[in-house]
């Protein structure tokens, strides 16, 4: 290969490569104010400080209710906490549960419903006889139901988003190849002082 056609391909492949780590998609900074009217929010847990959970908090200035959302599909968005940058996400059983790595549970397919209220409902699950969609659900009690309970016509299901501010960001797969990577220093560091992962 020419020394012209050697720089040539250098300078492309530089390019393609810039054009992945640059941010890509646009994601609101904004709060989900549920029906019930509490924020959705994430924090540790009362019981295990290492554990992040998904809740209902109703100090609409706490820093833990605030969200990107992110969108990766068509009227397909992920839901990413801006402080642990974790991802709300829903497993086979329809429990909401904090993920520290992007998947295909952390995808909630976004429906707007009336007067602009929101319902958010799993990519990944549904119900397995009527087929019925699982959707993201925070009661008075700012717990998150399952997503089997959680109806599109109750108020549980009932979300309202509260932007504050557009972003550009990355496509959530290089942050879960980040995640992924910092989860393995984690686990290495935690075998050495003898110290749980998370």
């Amino acid at each position: 290969m020419s020394k012209r056609r050697k720089s040539f391909a250098l300078q492309r492949k530089a390019s393609i490569y810039n054009k992945t780590e640059e941010p890509q998609l646009k994601a609101v900074k904004t709060r989900l104010e549920s029906r019930c009217g509490l924020f959705l929010s994430m924090r540790h847990s009362n019981d295990d400080s290492r554990t992040i959970i998904v809740c209902g908090n109703n100090d609409s200035k706490d820093p833990s209710t605030l969200f990107y959302l992110i969108p990766v599909g068509l009227r397909v968005v992920s839901i990413q906490h801006s402080e642990t940058g974790h991802f709300v996400a829903m497993n086979s059983n329809g429990k909401i549960y904090a993920s520290e790595i992007f998947g295909l549970e952390c995808k909630f397919k976004e429906n707007v419903f009336e007067n602009y209220w929101c319902i958010y409902s799993s990519l990944q699950y549904k119900h397995p006889e009527t087929q019925r969609p699982w959707h993201l659900g925070l009661n008075e009690n700012g717990k998150c139901i399952r997503g089997s309970r959680a109806k599109k016509d109750r108020n549980v299901s009932h979300f309202l988003p509260r932007p504050l501010e557009v972003m550009m960001m990355r496509e959530p797969s290089h942050q879960e190849i980040i995640g992924q990577s910092r989860s393995s220093q984690a686990s290495a560091t935690n075998e050495v002082t003898g110290e749980q992962a998370v």
